[in-house]
């Protein structure tokens, strides 16, 4: 099984005088104008430190990052902020999520606690109007972010990201910037190229359980093959004589090589890499672990006690069909990688 690796750095860079991008006075009145959740939180530089969490879908990045994120010192695009990218000030409404913990919990985790990503149910829309942590692809997009990056040169409109996240962090009261995005996985190099500090947080699942989530999810008939064909959708592998559960498998092993090409242009000091099976055997140890990476308290009063609401027993264990024919194609891909991150002998 893969196992956790990394050490922790030192914490976020916090706005202690002039900088390139000094703070604007709306945000100041915006900041100003919500009580601060705790008094030792600053204003965050364009260049201060975030932390990424990357992984293949089905890997469980939602439930890390929503743990992370209920951390009083984290800062998180929002589900409103999502719909309206570049109204950075919406963040504010973060604050409330602080104060508010049994709802916060409900709406981010479900009733049970056990539901940090819902599919096949739309949520209820109580939980809806609660800002939640969001990928925020159009936060990216609108500062010209694309789905994949190899190098080159670093636009303009590339570098007003980092402000934008700034300014995000500011309003909504957090020191350190926490994002997850699938589509991080192929432009990892980007990132490391507007933020040089940037910390990413790698997390791993068996490939045999992805594949099986994979095919299980309302959203993957509508995922793109990327690795095969743009704009390729599954049921067009399917067309094409390709099994189902060859190209969720396939999809695994992209998403993961993906991960590693990006990886070798970052110093491994700033990656921390956990397993889902680690994560969920013993979650107090490794959430403690990747918030002290991420620059983050983890010892917080707060945030502690909000992990102890969270069920995070694995509801989603999932077997193949053993009748299905091409369940020994499935293997022969993801053999390779199974074995390099540690889940075969």
């Amino acid at each position: 099984m893969a196992r956790s690796s990394g050490r922790s750095l030192a914490g976020p860079q916090l706005y202690t005088g002039p900088t390139t991008v000094p703070p604007d006075e709306e945000s100041a009145r915006l900041a100003g104008a919500w009580p601060r959740a705790r008094d030792k939180v600053a204003v965050v530089t364009p260049d201060a430190a975030p932390v990424f969490v990357v992984g293949a879908p089905r890997s469980g990045t939602t439930l890390l990052y929503r743990c992370l994120a209920l951390h009083p010192d984290a800062a998180w695009i929002s589900s409103f902020q999502a719909r309206f990218p570049r109204a950075w000030g919406l963040a504010a409404l973060n604050r409330v999520t602080r104060h508010t913990p049994r709802l916060t919990y409900a709406a981010w985790f479900g009733p049970r606690g056990d539901a940090a990503y819902r599919y096949g149910s739309p949520r209820p829309l109580r939980d809806r109007l609660w800002p939640q942590p969001a990928e925020g692809e159009p936060v990216f997009a609108a500062c010209g972010i694309p789905a994949t990056w190899t190098g080159g040169k670093v636009s303009d409109r590339q570098r007003r990201l980092p402000v934008l996240i700034a300014r995000t962090c500011r309003a909504g009261g957090g020191a350190v910037f926490v994002g997850k995005r699938i589509g991080h996985n192929r432009r990892l190099l980007l990132l490391d190229a507007l933020w040089p500090n940037a910390r990413f947080v790698v997390l791993t699942r068996d490939g045999r359980a992805v594949t099986e989530s994979l095919l299980r999810v309302d959203w993957w008939p509508e995922a793109e093959l990327w690795w095969w064909r743009a704009g390729a959708r599954p049921a067009d592998w399917t067309a094409a004589g390709g099994a189902p559960r060859v190209a969720a498998a396939r999809h695994w092993v992209a998403e993961v090589d993906a991960i590693a090409e990006g990886l070798r242009g970052i110093p491994p000091g700033r990656v921390w890499h956990l397993s889902y099976e680690d994560l969920v055997a013993d979650p107090r140890t490794h959430l403690s672990a990747v918030a002290r990476f991420a620059g983050l308290d983890p010892g917080e009063a707060s945030w502690q006690r909000s992990l102890s609401a969270v069920d995070f027993r694995n509801r989603h264990r999932v077997a193949g069909d053993a009748g299905d024919p091409s369940r020994a194609d499935v293997l022969a891909v993801l053999a390779p990688r199974l074995e390099n991150l540690g889940y075969l002998p």
